[in-house]
């Protein structure tokens, strides 16, 4: 009885387990919320919800004129409908890389998305 007993506890705490994994989300989803909020909010022209997220020095150097500079650049390439696909992560001292291609409908080039996430905010994004 007891041996029975140790079972169904030992698959009780696996279950919980693995359901508890299952509302977590992975550090890959995480970036890939704030890489696609961050291309939202250039398209929408909403610099507030942009540094949303991010590290002080990383809203400090996004200034407003920044923001409107480089919506401007991108804007031809975000009003369009797009994929974005995740290519894989580089660890970088404080940083991890999160790397992207960015695939709009009816453009031939792809552009290279790069987000960094630093203890869980962005600190920086780059659009090639």
């Amino acid at each position: 009885m007891k041996t029975k007993n140790l079972i169904m506890l030992l698959i009780c705490l696996t279950g919980s387990t693995l359901f508890a994994n299952d509302t977590a989300k992975s550090p890959v989803k995480l970036a890939a919320e704030n890489t696609e909020r961050l291309l939202t909010s250039l398209r929408d022209g909403d610099r507030e919800k942009f540094v949303a997220n991010s590290t002080g020095e990383f809203e400090q150097a996004m200034t407003p004129a920044a923001f409107d500079d480089a919506r401007q650049k991108l804007l031809p390439i975000l009003s369009r409908p797009s994929k974005l696909d995740f290519l894989g992560s580089l660890n970088k001292q404080t940083s991890i890389l999160y790397l992207y291609r960015l695939r709009p409908e009816g453009i031939g080039d792809d552009s290279l998305v790069t987000t960094a996430i630093s203890q869980g905010k962005v600190a920086g994004f780059f659009v090639n």
